[in-house]
């Protein structure tokens, strides 16, 4: 189409909106290859740029009763295009945003596994050395740590002296420090919860 290209396509939009399938397959093909192009500059994805072109297409056949009254067609035709184009964007976008809060979630409650399993498996082997102290020892350090009693109390609640409760909260200390360096335990936080809340 060259000087009566609007004329023609404003015939064509008139016959296609009477439902003539012969005129619609002549504007498809005269145009797939420009909306092709135009989606695959700006997609980069033959695959999209062919969903788009299908797209205009349905679009146009769908809204044909509304063809007759348009004034620029081919104003019309990239309108949609572009549209679609758009549409598509906006969609990849909202896709990739779900996608990553979908990520991030998925490795904050990896984190948060990882460390309840690593906190687990800690108080176990921490249990297991309170276990070896000798009774009365294991008895001072649970009043302590458990009870959270302080040495004078622990020394009148047992009748003995505050030394002794120190002493022996002492030795608690180097057992159970010398239980996890054989274990392999190399957590800090369980480490400065044991050691450093004695004095």
């Amino acid at each position: 189409m060259r000087g009566s290209s609007q004329y023609q396509l404003k015939e064509w939009f008139e016959k296609i909106s009477e439902g003539d399938a012969h005129c619609f397959r002549q504007l498809y093909d005269h145009y797939r290859h420009k909306i092709f192009y135009l989606a695959l500059k700006l997609t980069k994805s033959n695959t999209i740029s062919e969903e788009i072109l299908q797209e205009v297409c349905y679009n146009l056949w769908n809204s044909r009763s509304q063809l007759a009254g348009v004034e620029n067609p081919e104003a019309y035709i990239y309108t949609i295009t572009h549209n679609l184009i758009s549409r598509h964007f906006k969609k990849a976008a909202k896709e990739l945003q779900l996608r990553d809060n979908l990520l991030r979630q998925q490795q904050e409650y990896d984190y948060e596994t990882a460390d309840s399993i690593q906190l687990n498996e800690s108080n176990a082997l921490l249990n297991k050395a309170i276990l070896q102290l000798p009774p009365k020892r294991r008895q001072i350090y649970q009043l302590s740590r458990i009870q959270g009693l302080n040495h004078e109390q622990i020394a009148a609640q047992l009748n003995i002296s505050v030394s002794t409760v120190s002493n022996q909260l002492g030795e608690a200390l180097k057992f159970i420090r010398h239980y996890l360096k054989n274990a392999g335990l190399v957590l800090g936080y369980l480490l400065l919860k044991i050691f450093y809340t004695f004095f």
